[in-house]
């Protein structure tokens, strides 16, 4: 059985949605290929999912049309091209606009698998840090740095620079920054340069973003994760596996 699934969700869900992933793999032989916008295809984020045997990019959505729903209906079209040229028995389609549970749950509810242990609810993001050498020459780390992350392309949920500076304060944080907001152009580095990049930074901070929810699958600590979202939204993404954290919402 050759399954397509089809996913045109940000890269925080995507993170969020390899617990469900591992264990759709681990109940069936299925050859699995993944579905998701081009957009975020380039990133690399999945690139080294073991869980996955095909990748597919497809349009995202919210960007190719200016209505939501004319916009999945053109995904759906591109599902059904991939599905024929590359002989896919059948297609999920993982929608997310059905449920109100957290996101981890939802994905694995709309793959037909149930994550009923604590040790399945554990994110990943795997990488292969050798292939970041050359974008390390380029950046000289300090021995000892924060790690901020501020801004995640969606201006209204921006990490405030004064609240940032009041939490370096109160944590007696006096260290150089390094961010991707302004050490380098993240949009033309794979994500897995800021991943390794932030393993090795003594402090973080984040904005709701897809780094948080990455820095919760490499199970580092985060310092502080600004939520203007609000509660609720931060309710349906947090981590299910134990994890260290400071969250401030709205």
């Amino acid at each position: 059985m050759k399954t397509l699934l089809v996913f045109w969700h940000g890269l925080g869900d995507t993170i969020l949605a390899t617990p469900a992933l591992r264990k759709y793999r681990s109940t069936c032989d299925d050859y699995i290929g993944w579905m998701m916008p081009e957009i975020y295809m380039k990133t690399g984020i999945m690139d080294h999912c073991p869980y996955v045997d095909e990748l597919h990019a497809g349009s995202e959505p919210r960007t190719c049309c200016d209505d939501y729903d004319a916009g999945i209906r053109i995904v759906l079209k591109e599902a059904e091209a991939v599905k024929r040229e590359h002989g896919y028995d059948r297609v999920v389609v993982i929608d997310h606009r059905s449920s109100g549970k957290h996101k981890i749950l939802r994905t694995a509810d709309e793959m037909g698998v149930t994550l009923k242990l604590r040790s399945e609810l554990k994110t990943e993001f795997r990488y292969d840090a050798a292939a970041l050498v050359p974008y390390y020459e380029r950046l000289q780390l300090p021995d000892e740095f924060l790690f901020f992350h501020g801004r995640s392309g969606v201006p209204k949920k921006d990490f405030p620079l004064d609240l940032a500076k009041r939490l370096m304060r109160k944590k007696k944080i006096d260290l150089p920054i390094v961010s991707p907001d302004f050490s380098w152009d993240i949009s033309q580095t794979p994500i897995a340069f800021a991943a390794d990049v932030m393993k090795r930074a003594k402090y973080r901070f984040f904005v709701d973003s897809s780094l948080y929810h990455i820095a919760h699958a490499l199970r580092l600590r985060v310092d502080a994760a600004f939520f203007k979202r609000g509660v609720r939204i931060w309710r349906i993404v947090k981590p299910l596996h134990k994890a260290e954290e400071e969250v401030f919402v709205l």
